[in-house]
């Protein structure tokens, strides 16, 4: 059902967005076959550009030839055997096809297979949830409310949609967290090294080192269970040969991967200065803004209190404890980082790796609940089904509305191509139309373009006219700039 729900977003979508960088960052591996990656794009790490650069090479583009061959077929088995060249191959060439017909229009297929991976990356987040949930208080009942929560989650389905890097830093988090558990359940030197591996993935999305914090906490119960109280025994454990190595191999691939980093290392840090100033390091401010989102929209106002009831609830019961303190201690460095420390949390699409977590705790109350009740007589059962169904319904109204509206509006005629056919329709003569670089402007010839400057200069309707503007497009991007 998430699948679904995620998968009929994508197209036509939302207009192409200017900070959907990843796929072209793949496609253009693809046309250089290497794994180089443009100077400009050195802000991220390079984990999400080559799963999409391998998704390309080995499902994406071999999907695009073959159906190329289909719709192409008798040209195609002509000009194969050597009796006839076919106008797609005699008159352009394979070479061409791939640029115009398998990349198309300005590589718009890769930024669809882009988000169709994003949105397979998305139901595989809801499975994962479901796992770390059981895992961690062993409950399928907990696990399935979870993941009902997170499948029917309006924000998690609308990041799922689009070719953003943070849908796959909540894959690699709820990962790291599956690895830690095994540590937990078994401490030995394969399970250190997946346990490393993992957190080292979920670094390399966005430079998030929340995926180390449990695996720290884990580590410091592990090394107190076997050294039984004792100091040195703790001390010999905590700094034992699995941990080390484990923890070599997790900087060895970091290192690696950064090769092209250290090389560039003037334009990195330019860039990292520039994300300083951009999300405003240094704040030291309270936003209520973040927590105010997360209450309202991306989470809603009575599950976060069920979140709330099932935290407290983990941490007074001795058994689920640790794992109740294990899945909230990333929420110390997320909260210092995007509530206080930086503006980061006005971009509400940095908020969604704490989604999965809170519907976790969320889910545990009720969940239960209902594995309490079904374990009685038939009755009980019937009671549980009918309260599990009333609950759910009532507490996931609003996000169901909110998909509904999400989906409906993606998969439809985008807001781009409206605007065009609105301005062909309306906007004609001897006027001055102000427009952005990109964006849609009248056909009409007697129209005469103008692209609006800077916001500073020009914002208010008087201002505009005494520019000499008739009509202008407000493009989103001046709404939030902060001149408004």
């Amino acid at each position: 059902m998430g699948l679904i729900i995620r998968i009929s977003g994508v197209y036509p979508g939302v207009h192409h967005d200017g900070d959907e960088v990843f796929y072209g960052q793949a496609t253009l591996m693809l046309l250089n076959k290497n794994l180089s990656i443009e100077s400009s794009l050195l802000g991220y790490p390079p984990l999400v550009y080559w799963i999409m650069a391998l998704a390309f090479v080995l499902v994406f583009v071999p999907l695009a030839w073959i159906s190329f061959v289909i719709k192409e077929f008798p040209d195609f088995i002509l000009t194969i055997g050597g009796i006839y060249k076919g106008a797609f191959a005699g008159r352009v060439g394979f070479d061409k096809i791939f640029m115009t017909e398998i990349l198309g229009d300005r590589w718009i297929h890769p930024m669809y297979w882009g988000r169709y991976l994003t949105a397979i990356v998305g139901a595989v987040v809801i499975y994962l949830t479901y796992l770390v949930s059981k895992k961690y208080f062993g409950s399928s009942k907990v696990a399935l409310l979870s993941a009902l929560f997170v499948a029917l989650n309006y924000r998690m389905s609308l990041n799922s949609m689009v070719g953003f890097p943070d849908m796959y830093n909540v894959l690699f988090l709820l990962l790291a967290f599956i690895f830690t558990h095994s540590l937990l359940v078994k401490p030995n030197m394969g399970n250190y090294i997946k346990a490393w591996i993992g957190a080292t993935l979920a670094f390399l999305v966005k430079y998030q080192i929340y995926a180390l914090i449990p695996l720290f906490i884990a580590h410091v119960y592990i090394s107190w269970q076997q050294a039984k109280g004792n100091f040195k025994g703790f001390f010999n454990s905590f700094f034992s040969r699995k941990v080390i190595v484990g923890g070599l191999i997790s900087l060895t691939i970091v290192l690696l991967v950064h090769g092209q980093y250290f090389v560039e290392w003037e334009k990195v840090s330019d860039i990292n200065a520039y994300e300083v100033v951009k999300y405003g390091f240094g704040r030291n401010i309270l936003n209520i803004f973040p927590i105010s989102y997360l209450y309202h929209i991306g989470v809603g106002p009575i599950l976060s209190i069920i979140f709330i009831l099932g935290v407290g609830f983990g941490l007074l019961k001795k058994h689920i404890r640790l794992s109740t303190l294990l899945l909230l201690s990333p929420f110390t460095f997320y909260i210092f980082i995007y509530f206080y420390y930086t503006g980061g949390g006005f971009h509400t699409r940095n908020l969604i790796s704490l989604i999965p977590v809170m519907m976790i705790f969320a889910g545990l109350i009720p969940g239960l609940i209902a594995d309490y009740l079904l374990k009685k007589t038939w009755p009980f059962k019937i009671l549980a089904i009918v309260f599990v169904g009333l609950f759910t319904s009532f507490i996931l109204k609003d996000h169901i509305i909110n998909i509904g509206v999400l989906v409906r509006e993606y998969s439809s005629v985008t807001s781009y191509e409206r605007l065009d056919k609105w301005l062909d329709e309306n906007i004609k003569g001897d006027v001055v139309y102000g427009a952005y670089p990109g964006n849609p402007t009248p056909s009409d010839s007697k129209v005469k373009i103008k692209y609006i400057g800077p916001t500073a200069q020009a914002f208010s309707a008087q201002e505009l006219k005494d520019e000499g503007y008739d009509y202008l497009t407000l493009d989103f991007t001046d709404v939030v700039n902060p001149n408004l």
